[in-house]
């Protein structure tokens, strides 16, 4: 079987960007953007926001985990719960 994936360099103005900050988010906060981003804003930069879900502990624990490795790899990971946007939110 043929590999059908094609990966190319990336364009210059992408290749020169740099990010500020990460943040790993579950898709049900989608809607509340403003307030998680608010968060993301005020970290440092190069830091991680990594926003756990409330209702699936499979994924809460698989960030967790996440979180877990990115700090002992040298990165500053801040975790917060989903209820904190949500509730700052409304």
């Amino acid at each position: 079987m043929k590999c059908q994936y094609r990966f190319l360099r990336p364009p210059v103005p992408l290749r020169r960007a740099t990010l500020d900050n990460l943040a790993i988010v579950p898709g049900n906060l989608l809607p509340h953007k403003a307030a998680w981003q608010e968060v993301a804003n005020r970290l440092p930069n190069e830091a991680i926001l990594i926003m756990l879900p409330t209702n699936n502990a499979i994924q809460k624990q698989t960030l967790l985990t996440v979180a877990k490795l990115l700090s002992k790899e040298g990165h500053q990971v801040r975790v917060v719960s989903s209820e904190e946007v949500a509730r700052t939110d409304a």
